[in-house]
């Protein structure tokens, strides 16, 4: 079982290089399937209030994509809570938008430079970045990662590295260890090891760190925050050493394969996200026996608020969790899933996505599926959803077309979006909104969604800034 091979590190000569770091004159090079090579264009659309679209303090929002001007072609993108971060084809970062909390990981004292993207100065060559609510990631080339900004729990900010102290500049996580892999949720950081192993750091009040017990959640207990920020490993029982090849991040909950193909996880799982019976948080790994005889293997996954979506080798897509506004795509009427339940009507499946309240699927020959509803100008052969509806969101996935004049071969290779869809009006009545549109559209060759950075429901969420980003990726194709 098992549908990626084994994470490895490697000499610059293909030598495989030993699970600690040694005193050799060169760097080793960390590979993960995770890792993205294919560069293209960033554009973006949806709410730009803290300047997380990169179009400059005057741009509060867009409708229709807009180019980023970027000083070179990105291969990930990923949408923190209220700032964006890409990761060019060279190895370098840039971020914009909201600085509060130093999740850029660089200087805005200028006026106004928040909002344009900017190089974060670090050394190093990056493989991969992850975003959180008000943190950010970085593995580098050689398995070393940095983060900076904050992390924080339902009663504020809890600190990155040391207690209650944010970092507004990239500092390095003291393992001992090659990391081959990153997710974050949106206050945890979970790392994959060369070896197998996991370590996480951040907030452990829903279980999502699977090592801190419930008694000590809350800010660490006795022993302080210093048992939740320092990074640690998550201890697995079983009978033999536990071996993991993939891990992946929900707003509250951590899902991580093992080498032999089964599917462990721990965190909030109040809707049966998790794929437990249950809906009590599991604050240590779980062997998941939902997912056990679902499948021969699976490959990936991605969690929102409250639900799970994942992909099966075979390009199956399935759901399980929270239905509320048809985020599992199961249709109308469909109940809370405490098992991994396919989504009718989609072709061959490559890879998912979650934002809080919804769900994409990414075929294997480029279309990208998701709500519905189309933003205004862009999909004019989909049907816009009546007003009236207050929610008007679809139970069922939907083929999101490219806008007109736009061929597949200029079509998305990365999608990012937070939260539940972007352009929403503001409230209509209490505790609703009108017009949610859909986070991103067109052709895509894999979708990747960081969780909410909101405690709340977006769909009850007052914050308009937590609507989202949405990031685009153009096929180099489209510049040839």
């Amino acid at each position: 079982m098992g549908g990626f091979s084994s994470p490895s590190i490697t000499t610059p000569w293909g030598v495989p290089h030993p699970p600690l770091f040694s005193h050799l004159s060169f760097l080793p090079s960390v590979c993960h399937p995770s890792h993205r090579t294919q560069p293209g264009l960033v554009l973006v659309l949806g709410q730009g209030d803290v300047g997380q679209l990169g179009l400059g303090q005057d741009v509060m929002e867009r409708k229709k994509p807009a180019l980023v001007q970027l000083p070179e072609l990105m291969v990930q993108v990923e949408a923190g809570g209220m700032h964006t971060v890409c990761l060019s084809e060279t190895g370098k970062i840039y971020t914009f938008g909201c600085n509060d909390e130093g999740a850029l990981g660089r200087d805005t004292t200028e006026e106004g430079s928040e909002c344009s993207p900017g190089a974060v100065e670090l050394q190093e060559r990056v493989v991969q970045v992850s975003a959180g609510d008000s943190h950010t990631a970085a593995l580098t080339d050689d398995g070393r990662v940095f983060i900076w900004g904050s992390f924080r729990d339902n009663n504020g900010v809890i600190g990155l590295l040391e207690p209650m102290k944010k970092s507004t500049i990239p500092v390095l996580l003291e393992l001992n260890v090659p990391v081959v892999k990153i997710a974050s949720g949106n206050d945890h950081l979970v790392m994959l090891t060369v070896d197998g192993e996991l370590f996480t750091c951040g907030c452990g009040e829903q279980g999502q760190l699977g090592r801190v017990p419930a008694l000590f959640s809350n800010r660490g207990g006795r022993k302080g925050l210093q048992r939740l920020l320092v990074p640690q490993r998550v201890p697995v029982r079983s009978k033999g050493k536990m071996r993991f090849q993939d891990a992946f991040c929900g707003a509250y909950f951590t899902f991580a394969i093992t080498r032999e193909g089964h599917i462990y996880g721990f965190g909030l799982s109040n809707y049966h996200q998790l794929g437990t019976q249950g809906t009590e948080p599991c604050f240590s790994p779980q062997n998941l026996t939902s997912f056990k005889n679902s499948t021969k293997s699976w490959v990936g996954f991605s969690g929102g608020q409250h639900h799970t979506i994942c992909v099966d080798s075979e390009g199956k897509a399935y759901s399980l969790g929270r239905a509320e506004y048809g985020r599992l795509g199961l249709g109308e009427g469909a109940e809370e899933k405490s098992t991994p339940t396919v989504i009718p009507d989609l072709p061959n499946i490559s890879s998912v996505a979650c934002g809080a309240s919804v769900g994409y699927a990414v075929s294997s020959d480029g279309e990208c599926w998701g709500p519905h509803l189309p933003l205004p100008g862009l999909c004019p052969s989909l049907p816009r959803a009546p007003s009236h509806t207050g929610l008007g969101l679809s139970s069922f996935p939907m083929l999101l077309q490219p806008p007109g004049g736009t061929s597949p071969e200029a079509a998305a290779a990365q999608c990012v979006s937070m939260g539940t869809g972007l352009g929403l009006s503001e409230p209509s009545g209490a505790g609703q909104r009108t017009k949610p549109w859909p986070c991103f559209y067109g052709s895509s060759l894999w979708a990747v969604c960081s969780a909410c950075s909101c405690k709340k429901d977006l769909l009850w969420c007052e914050h308009r800034q937590h609507v989202g980003v949405f990031a685009l990726l153009a096929l180099r194709q489209s510049m040839q």
